[in-house]
């Protein structure tokens, strides 16, 4: 407008001065002639042409001669062919067009063209995107000098230069000042202000803006775009897709890409992750992973899960290595994917990275549980050991302790550190489910560690904690059999016994490999009550059981055989012997040492003796040899035969000398040489007996054959005296004097009186 406003002047000068000055002045038709035409090629675009013309009028030197009112007109004249010969250099991009302003602005600093001069200068440099220059000119503007609109222009330029250069502080306010009023730039003013504001995450006053855009043309490509994020970012599902799934039909391509993100990340939100997955397709295919973030990775990975498609989920989620929240989120959801398609390993260290990230601590936690919990199941015990216990330490309020004892519990359990895992057990209030389950099993676990060790007592009670957390009835079968073992060990016979009749009637016992054992065992608690009926039953059962093994049966019909052998079935119990000795199995010398026994007792003495002389001979180290080697001299002895019995028993004394065998032999070779009628011979190994064992039975048995010998001899004195002098004599005045009537009366029974007298 002040352009026009310039013309309009000069057209009124030239006629004033038409009327002024004679038409035959030769030199003012020529200034004027050249500055017309001068507008008219400008006007026309041709500024080279118009540049040449306004030169003219500023070199022409009849300013000098003019008068004073013609000279004012003229510099008039002049100033503005000086301006406008600088406008069409800027407008031809010469180089001197910024020198031409700058002269005019020294030359005609009061100009009403200086603003202009300062106007189309920043505006060559706006239009070259030389921001910084384009606003050191516009800057020196006093913008009450311009038209609305070169005013509005104006601002715009300053405003644009700053969003430019990013300095949207500076350039925010004007943009909000031009797009509340009417001019050429409101609409752009309108997008670049909501713009800012978006970038200034205020939403809100974004929102507003870029909706007053709606049915705009110049900006229906990209609008869509924001007003759509924008929904999103307030939360306004429903909104985003109703407004967004048609905006794809009509925004620029470029916008596309991020319409299909925000339409996927929508129905994300509203988890409808069927149609999330078909958006996030579209929005993959046109991205090329070019702008894919962490957050997109991880929703689209998600979403996958959702659908079951965990191949597909991990996949997705694998590409992610950015830590972030997303990603922590993001290595939960792998493990998880993970698992499903049997990728243990790979979960558990998609667990570990997500304990590692500190962005959700909750994320941190369930992490470090799931890490530790893999470690456990891929038998990384250490590690899982290791893995727990710093959860348990790190996170001591969790709601996950209780888990966490028991995750510690299985770990200790399968490295066999049952006590541990005891005490972390019953640390855990009002144990539940799996917390009973695992509770049993490491107290029946600790009560067998104590029973290996000896420790009964111990072990009776880790079996009665075990037995009363009732949970897996096969271990509670399992306790109640080592709980009456241990009992047994401590010889509560009575309560043993209980138990193993407990245990045999509990449905899951028959499901355990010591089901018959408990036979065996109960045939040992009857056998130590002397129930041998009722032992021989019991280990009747167990030797046709199933579950047993080679030696322990072997061990059954030895004690059955005993049973059958104190009850007086020899004929059973030679039978039960026999296997033995057929098997030549561990014990066959007992078997052979009690097979002589019943020969004894069925009045075999030979044959006794002949089955004793072959378990001599095939087991001399045996620990029924000082048995055997007695009994073989003392069935001798029974023979009559004195010579072989004293000779055997002597040569068992030598061999054997600390065999409980001694006392006895001492005193049937006593009897022999008694029977020989070899009485001091006799006293010698009587009074060895008395002397050497004043303990054994046999020392009040060798002390009554003294005493007879005594008696024969009719040496009351003699006796009395040997009598007091030993540890088992110490007769009293009674006893002395019973003795020494009963010599008195043997001496008067075979008649000799004086001898009789005398004793008394």
């Amino acid at each position: 407008m002040l352009v026009k406003y310039i013309r309009i002047l000069f057209v009124f000068v030239l006629v004033f001065i038409s009327s002024t000055i004679s038409a035959q002045q030769t030199a003012w038709f020529t200034i004027n002639n050249s500055y017309k035409t001068g507008l008219e090629l400008f006007d026309k675009g041709k500024y080279a042409a118009a540049s040449e013309y306004f030169r003219q009028v500023t070199q022409d030197r009849m300013l000098h001669s003019a008068t004073t009112e013609n000279a004012q007109t003229l510099s008039l004249l002049k100033e503005n062919a000086q301006y406008y010969q600088a406008v069409c250099a800027l407008k031809l991009g010469n180089q001197d067009a910024e020198n031409l302003f700058l002269a005019f602005i020294k030359d005609y600093p009061s100009s009403v063209n200086t603003d202009l001069s300062y106007f189309h200068v920043g505006q060559s440099y706006f239009n070259k995107k030389n921001y910084p220059v384009a606003i050191e000119w516009l800057g020196k503007i006093n913008s009450g000098g311009l038209t609305h609109n070169d005013n509005a222009e104006y601002r715009f330029m300053m405003a644009y230069s700053f969003f430019a250069l990013n300095n949207n502080s500076n350039a925010k306010p004007i943009f909000a000042r031009l797009k509340d009023e009417k001019n050429d730039f409101q609409e752009t003013s309108i997008y670049y202000y909501a713009y800012i504001s978006y970038l200034d995450k205020d939403y809100k006053a974004s929102l507003a803006e870029f909706e007053r855009l709606k049915g705009s043309k110049a900006y229906a490509s990209s609008y869509p775009y924001y007003i759509s994020a924008l929904y999103f970012l307030d939360k306004r599902y429903d909104d985003v897709l109703a407004y967004t799934i048609p905006a794809l039909n009509t925004v620029a391509d470029q916008y596309k890409t991020e319409m299909y993100r925000i339409a996927g990340a929508t129905y994300f939100a509203k988890e409808n992750y069927n149609e999330a997955a078909s958006y996030y397709q579209k929005f993959q295919e046109r991205d090329q992973g070019k702008t894919q973030n962490n957050q997109d990775s991880y929703q689209i990975g998600y979403t996958h899960f959702k659908l079951k498609n965990y191949a597909s989920a991990a996949k997705e989620l694998e590409k992610m290595d950015e830590p972030d929240v997303f990603y922590q989120n993001a290595m939960m959801t792998l493990g998880e994917s993970l698992i499903r398609i049997n990728n243990k390993q790979g979960a558990r260290n998609a667990f570990f990275r997500a304990s590692k990230l500190d962005f959700e601590k909750q994320l941190k936690e369930e992490g470090l549980f799931n890490y530790a919990k893999l470690s456990y199941e891929l038998e990384f015990h250490e590690v899982a050991l290791d893995a727990i216990q710093e959860f348990i330490k790190t996170y001591p309020s969790s709601r996950k302790m209780n888990e966490a004892k028991i995750l510690q519990s299985e770990v200790l359990l399968s490295t066999k550190d049952y006590q541990r895992a005891v005490d972390i057990m019953e640390s855990i209030p009002n144990r539940t489910g799996e917390a009973i389950s695992i509770y049993q099993r490491v107290t029946y676990y600790r009560g067998l560690q104590f029973y290996n060790e000896r420790a009964f007592e111990n072990g009776i009670s880790m079996f009665m904690r075990s037995i009363s957390s009732k949970s897996d009835p096969e271990i509670e079968a399992l306790a109640t059999y080592w709980l009456a073992e241990a009992m047994f060990e401590v010889r509560k016979y009575g309560e043993s016994v209980q138990q193993l009749e407990k245990f045999l009637a509990l449905p899951a016992a028959k499901n355990t490999d010591v089901f018959n054992y408990a036979n065996y065992a109960l045939g040992y608690a009857a056998f130590q009550f002397e129930n041998y009926n009722k032992a021989a039953t019991y280990f009747t059962r167990f030797i046709r059981g199933n579950e047993k093994d080679k030696n322990t049966v072997n061990d059954a019909t030895l004690r059955l055989a005993d049973s059958y052998f104190v009850l007086k079935n020899y004929g059973q119990a030679m039978q039960q012997y026999d296997k033995i000795i057929a098997s030549g199995v561990k014990g066959e010398d007992y078997a052979l040492f009690q097979r002589g026994m019943i020969q004894g007792l069925q009045n075999q003495n030979e044959v006794k003796i002949s089955t004793l002389q072959s378990l001599l001979s095939q087991f001399p180290n045996s620990n029924y040899a000082d048995d055997a080697g007695f009994e073989i001299g003392y069935t001798y002895f029974v023979l009559n035969n004195y010579d072989r019995s004293k000779g055997d028993l002597t040569g068992l004394i030598a061999k054997y000398p600390r065999s409980s065998y001694i006392p006895r032999a001492l005193v049937t070779i006593g009897l022999v040489d008694y029977n020989q009628n070899k009485d001091d011979d006799a006293l010698v190994s009587f009074k060895q007996v008395v002397n050497d064992y004043p303990t054994a039975d046999e020392a009040k048995l060798a002390m009554e054959n003294i005493k007879s010998i005594y008696l024969e001899r009719s040496d009351a004195d003699g006796f009395i005296a040997y009598a007091n002098s030993t540890n088992i004599g110490n007769l009293s005045s009674a006893e002395q004097d019973s003795f020494t009537f009963q010599v008195a009366y043997n001496r008067f029974v075979k008649g000799d009186y004086q001898g009789t007298y005398d004793g008394i």
